[in-house]
């Protein structure tokens, strides 16, 4: 049986703002969500392979504030927002991620493609559970 493609991931940097954070007691906020076409493969519409070294979300055509940063627990964190009904009509959006408050990817995920119409919300609950 074939492995599974990973399609999320918290990048590189996104770890070493975590092991920063427990020596600093300190990390960067969730302050933007960016959303991308190049998270599938464009002949059978399966979503990609993360790489945990990307900088930006594939194929990023919007980044947006998100609506709420919401922590359940002490334990999960959960962050909502997404693309309106006027927001990028006409796009296909196949990847999304997370972005700190120094503009650096922190994770981001791909998903099979979705069009991006005017009579529909995209909305994602990013919800980070440690």
């Amino acid at each position: 049986m074939p492995e599974p493609v990973k399609t999320i991931t918290t990048t590189k940097y996104g770890r070493r703002m975590f092991a920063l954070a427990h020596q600093t007691g300190t990390i960067p906020r969730i302050t933007k969500l960016a959303f991308g076409n190049g998270g599938h493969n464009p002949v059978t519409g399966d979503p990609i392979a993360v790489d945990d070294n990307r900088t930006t979300v594939p194929g990023q055509f919007s980044t947006l504030y998100p609506a709420a940063s919401v922590t359940a627990n002490d334990m999960i964190c959960t962050i909502v927002g997404g693309l309106n009904y006027g927001d990028e009509v006409g796009q296909i959006v196949s990847s999304c991620g997370l972005i700190d408050s120094n503009n650096n990817l922190v994770a981001y995920k791909n998903f099979s493609p979705k069009y991006k119409d005017a009579d529909s919300k995209f909305e994602i609950e990013w919800i980070e559970q440690f």
